[in-house]
């Protein structure tokens, strides 16, 4: 049965899992004398609530081999000094400023996974991310934010109960877009403003590469967007750099130089398979003189730092957590194909 948090834990929709943690974090803290609830607290609470195999978190943990009770001692062993206990308050304690923010960002973290209520999958995810030192435990311990999703995606279908997420079911659209590709324009329509129709046709390309519904419309959503945005922005200038420094070097020792700048402009990791992506940038590495070299090896990271967000985004996007980086490759030529077939036969309209 869901759960409607007051406005002071948060106020979101969870589920009866999640409403037992939170119980138990309170509960615990006020065992302890403190006057607040702390990410400790939740995360203490969390680990034991996990135990049971209905859990979502429980089962994630155990995918990616960690227990919840070894990792709930781990803890305790890397804890600095005894808790100090303070006089016991009469009323039970409300949660501090870091969990506040925590349960205050589940909303984001439910749009990622296309439900409707928190459930403990998503309190952990939100936790792996804090800035707290529960934060900072998780991902050292191999439980970054991506990690957890994607094993929760993973055995999805081990999951029963009502604490299960990415629910089968209509996806929810957000009130606006934070990056969405807009409509192509008609052909026609274009004829009357422009000599050419690339926007048209840009706009078709792209809609399979980034995101179009609402869904990123998130606090989650806005931070990866503005770190692809700044990845592929970044990409782009070192590329640009390094391909002026491999002309420049191309004439003073010889024509061969040139040969590195094909596999780093006209290849991109999301438009043909990885391993031909690879094996093409490890021969434009060998082909480029060092210290230029650094720079191939810098653009190509980064652009697969683009790419791993793009696929974040486009997941989100249609609700497919398993959709596999082939899908851009797939959905690009099938529409570069579709264009130039329409083009052939004179059917602009398609």
């Amino acid at each position: 049965m869901d759960t409607v948090l007051g406005e002071l834990w948060g106020g979101c929709r969870v589920s009866a899992a999640v409403a037992e943690t939170l119980a138990r974090a309170q509960a615990l803290a006020a065992r302890q004398g403190r006057a607040h609830v702390t990410t400790g607290h939740v995360l203490d609470a969390l680990l034991c609530v996990a135990e049971d195999p209905a859990s979502h978190a429980g089962v994630a943990l155990r995918a990616r081999g960690r227990q919840p009770g070894e990792l709930g001692r781990e803890r305790l062993w890397g804890t600095d000094g005894p808790v100090v206990v303070r006089s016991r308050a009469a009323e039970p304690p409300p949660p501090d400023a870091a969990v506040h923010e925590v349960l205050r960002g589940l909303g984001s973290w439910t749009a990622v996974t296309g439900d409707r209520r928190a459930t403990t999958l998503h309190l952990l995810a939100a936790l792996s991310r804090s800035t707290a030192a529960e934060g900072v435990f998780l991902r050292e311990a191999g439980l970054s934010s991506d990690a957890v999703l994607a094993a929760g995606a993973r055995c999805r279908g081990d999951v029963r109960g009502a604490d299960a997420a990415f629910a089968v079911g209509p996806r929810s659209e957000g009130d606006g877009t934070v990056l969405s590709v807009p409509a192509a324009p008609q052909p026609g329509d274009l004829a009357t403003r422009t000599t050419g129709r690339r926007s048209a046709s840009v706009s078709r390309l792209m809609s399979g590469q980034l995101p179009e519904s609402g869904r990123m419309n998130t606090r989650l959503g806005v931070v990866r967007v503005r770190s692809w945005v700044l990845g592929h922005t970044a990409h782009g200038l070192i590329t640009l750099l390094t391909v002026l420094l491999l002309v420049d070097e191309g004439m003073e020792k010889g024509d061969w130089v040139f040969l590195a700048c094909v596999p780093l402009v006209s290849l991109q990791l999301s438009l043909v398979p990885w391993a031909f992506w690879v094996a093409a940038r490890t021969v434009g590495l060998w082909l480029t003189p060092a210290p230029l070299s650094w720079l191939v090896f810098g653009a190509s990271l980064i652009e697969v730092l683009v790419v791993r967000d793009e696929l974040w985004m486009k997941r989100v996007d249609l609700g497919r957590p398993e959709l596999p980086l082939r899908y851009f490759r797939l959905s690009y030529w099938r529409e570069l194909r579709s264009m130039v077939e329409a083009r052939l036969v004179g059917d602009d309209e398609s």
